[in-house]
C-alpha cells in the first residue's frame, strides 16, 4: 500500500527540517562500506553450522550454543568490518549527517556512522548503555546503537536469547529511550527491512496504547514491493516508499539533503531578520549577576564572560529594565576594569526589551566611557572594535526602524553630552571631540530638525565651543570627512591587529 511518492518525499523533507523525523540506519546502509547485511550474516552462520534451521534468530542461537559467545562476536566483527571508509563509500551517511539530525538510531554493530562523523568533524556521542545515557551532556548529538556495539560485546543483540531478554521492553534502558523518542517523532528507516521483533513489538505496543492517530508517521525505504507487509506497517503508521534500488536511494537522499539545506537556510535567515525569540532575564538573574561581578573571588575575565553569557541575545523582563539601567550606571561610574566595561558595551548591543527612554538614559551613561580612549574609534583606523558610539547607533537601529529618527537621537545624545560637559565645566579630550564631530557629520546633523530643546543656534554654539578649544579640528570638520582613506591592504592589516587584541 504505497502512498504517492512525491507526497511522501515532501513529508520527509519537512519532518527532517523541523526535527520531527529521526534517521534509523539498518545493515543495508553499510553494504557499500564492505560490511555484510543481516541476511549475509545469517547465511554465513548457516553454512558454517551446516544446519537446516531456517529462522535467523534460531540460527544465531545455534551458533552461539555450539561455539560460544566469544566466537560468535568474533565472527560478526570480522564480517561487519568496514573495508572502505572514504567519502565515496560513506556518501549516504555523510548526506544524512549533513542534515544535522541531533539523534541517529542504528541497529548496526559497525562504526560507519562514527567514521562519517569524523569526516564531518561532528562530535556525535555513541550511546550503547545506560551509563552512556547518564554521562551524555545535555544537547549533545548522539548515535544510538540500538542493538549494541563491538566496543561492548555484552551489548550485542543477535541471538534468540538476546531478543527474548530484550523484548522485556519495560526493562532495557535503550528501549525505554526509544519509546520516549517515538512519542513525538517519526523515523526514517534506511537499509532496514523491519523484520526486527524488538522494534516491531515497540511499535505495536505504542499503537495499542495510544492509538494510531497519536502516533507520528514514520517512513521505510524498500527496494521490494510487498503489499501485505506494507498494509501491516501502515497499521502502525509506517509508510513504505518503494524504490528501484541503491542508485535511486542515493539520488533520493541527495535530493532530500539539498531541499533540507535550502529550507534550513531560509529558516535561519528568517530567524536572523525576523522576530527574535529570546530567553528572558529576570530580576533574580540581574541580582545574581551583580553579586557575581562584585565578588572578588572571580577574575575580571571571568566576570566579563559571565556578563556576555547572561545578557547577550536575551530579553529583559518588564520589571528588570530599571534594575538593568541602574546597574549599567553603577558599572560606568564605578572602578570596574576595562574587561568588564567592554563586556557591558558588547552585551548592550545584543540585549532586547529596552524602551526608548531606557535606551537614551543608558546611552548617556555609556558616553562617559569615552573618557577612556579604548572606547573611542580611532579615526585613523587603529581601534574600532569597542567604540561606544557604534554600540549606541547599533542599538538604536535595532529599536527604531526609521533611519531619520535614529540619526536625530544619535545627534541629540552626542550634542547633549557635549553641552552637558560644558555646563558641568568638564573637559573633553581632543580624541573625544574629534569622534563626536565625526558622528555629527556622518549623521548630517545640519539637515535635521532635532527639536528636543535643540536649536540651530544652540547646536552651533556647542560645536564652536569645542572648535575654539581645538582649532586644528576646524578645517577637517568643515571638509568632507575626518577619515583618512586607506588601501585595502592597510585596512586588512588594521583589522587583523584588532582581532589579535
Amino acid at each position: 500500500m504505497q502512498i504517492e511518492k512525491q507526497k511522501i518525499i515532501e513529508e520527509i523533507i519537512v519532518g527532517i527540517t523541523q526535527f520531527k523525523i529521526i534517521p534509523f540506519f539498518g545493515a543495508g546502509m553499510s553494504k557499500g562500506c564492505g560490511a555484510n547485511d543481516w541476511n549475509e550474516l545469517i547465511d554465513a552462520l548457516r553454512v558454517e553450522l551446516e544446519t537446516s534451521t531456517v529462522t535467523p534468530l534460531d540460527v544465531a542461537q545455534e551458533y552461539e550454543d555450539r561455539y560460544g559467545r566469544e566466537k560468535l562476536v568474533e565472527m560478526l566483527q570480522s564480517r561487519c568490518r568496514l573495508s572502505k571508509t572514504d567519502s565515496a563509500a560513506l556518501k549516504n551517511h555523510l548526506l544524512i549527517m549533513g542534515m544535522n539530525p541531533p539523534l541517529i538510531y542504528t541497529t548496526n554493530f559497525d562504526n560507519a556512522l562514527e567514521e562519517a562523523a569524523k569526516l564531518l568533524n561532528r562530535r556525535y556521542v555513541r550511546i550503547v548503555t545506560l551509563k552512556d545515557i547518564l554521562e551524555c551532556p545535555h544537547g549533545q548529538e548522539q548515535v544510538l546503537k540500538f542493538h549494541g556495539d563491538f566496543s561492548n560485546p555484552d551489548s550485542i543483540i543477535f541471538t534468540r536469547m538476546d531478543y527474548n531478554r530484550r523484548l522485556q521492553t519495560d526493562v532495557d534502558p535503550l528501549d525505554i529511550r526509544f519509546r520516549n523518542d517515538i512519542l513525538g517523532k517519526g523515523l526514517l528507516f534506511l537499509g532496514y527491512s523491519f523484520s526486527d521483533e524488538n522494534i516491531e513489538l515497540i511499535f505495536q505496543l505504542h499503537s495499542q496504547r495510544y492509538g494510531q492517530t497519536l502516533m507520528p508517521r514514520s517512513y521505510l525505504i524498500s527496494f521490494i514491493s510487498n503489499p501485505e507487509k506494507e498494509r501491516v506497517l501502515l497499521e502502525n503508521n509506517i509508510v513504505t516508499l518503494v524504490l528501484s534500488g541503491p542508485e535511486e536511494l542515493a539520488e533520493l537522499i541527495e535530493s532530500i539533503s539539498q531541499a533540507v539545506f535550502d529550507r534550513s537556510f531560509q529558516h535561519q535567515w528568517d530567524q536572523i531578520f525576523g522576530e527574535i525569540s529570546t530567553v528572558a532575564i529576570t530580576v533574580s538573574d540581574l541580582r545574581h549577576l551583580e553579586d557575581y561581578v562584585d565578588n572578588d573571588a572571580y577574575t575580571c575575565k571571568e566576570k566579563a564572560e559571565k556578563i556576555n553569557s547572561v545578557l547577550s541575545m536575551k530579553q529583559l523582563a518588564a520589571d528588570a529594565r530599571t534594575i538593568y539601567t541602574n546597574w549599567v550606571k553603577k558599572i560606568v561610574h564605578g572602578n570596574d576594569s576595562f574587561d568588564i566595561q567592554e563586556a557591558l558595551i558588547m552585551s548592550f548591543q545584543h540585549i532586547y526589551g529596552l524602551s526608548l527612554a531606557d535606551m537614551i538614559s543608558i546611552s548617556f551613561d555609556l558616553m562617559e566611557l569615552t573618557n577612556n580612549q579604548e572606547f573611542i574609534r580611532d579615526l585613523e583606523g587603529a581601534n574600532w572594535f569597542t567604540d561606544v558610539l557604534s554600540a549606541i547607533e547599533h542599538k538604536l537601529g535595532d529599536l527604531l526602524k526609521e533611519t531619520i529618527e535614529v540619526r536625530k537621537i544619535v545627534c541629540a545624545i552626542v550634542l547633549g553630552f557635549m553641552e552637558g560637559m560644558i555646563t558641568e565645566g568638564k573637559q573633553l579630550s581632543k580624541q573625544q571631540v574629534e569622534r563626536f564631530l565625526d558622528v555629527l557629520k556622518v549623521q548630517r546633523y545640519a539637515e535635521l530638525e532635532l527639536g528636543m530643546g535643540f536649536t540651530a543656534a544652540s547646536v552651533k554654539e556647542t560645536i564652536d565651543h569645542y572648535l575654539e578649544q581645538y582649532p586644528n579640528l576646524r578645517s577637517p570638520f568643515e571638509r568632507k570627512s575626518f577619515i583618512k582613506r586607506h588601501t585595502l591592504t592597510e585596512l586588512q592589516e588594521q583589522m587583523m591587529r584588532n582581532f589579535k587584541r
